[in-house]
């Protein structure tokens, strides 16, 4: 969205006086072990031998099985550095009140608003 659309990023908290960097799976696709063992066994292929085995025990694996890659960069996007424009401290009145922070926010691109 940054590049495509110009979005600005702002990080939140952070060593103020540093830059700051946000990343992500970034227009990626993940799914997780469980789903693809569902979709192998409503298939009924969970007796071919390419089938993964079950696990043993209580686990989850997530799996990242697609990446985007940059517009001027061949190398997925995931690995490029995102700088956030803007970076604002978490202060007494932010920290865990997500409202006080997007009030915080609003108010500092656009201090007209009431």
């Amino acid at each position: 969205m940054v590049k495509k659309h110009a979005t600005k990023i702002a990080v939140l908290g952070g060593r103020q006086g540093y830059t700051q960097f946000y990343t992500g799976t970034v227009g990626g696709q993940s799914t997780s072990f469980a789903v693809i063992d569902s979709e192998v066994k409503t298939a009924h292929l969970k007796d071919d031998p390419a089938a993964p085995p079950d696990f043993i025990g209580d686990a989850y694996q997530g799996l990242t099985w697609r990446l985007a890659f940059g517009i001027n960069d061949p190398r997925p996007e995931e690995w490029l550095t995102h700088t956030a424009q803007f970076s604002f401290p978490l202060t007494v009145n932010t920290a865990n009140q997500p409202l006080a922070i997007w009030r915080d926010v609003a108010k500092r691109f656009w201090p007209n608003l009431d």
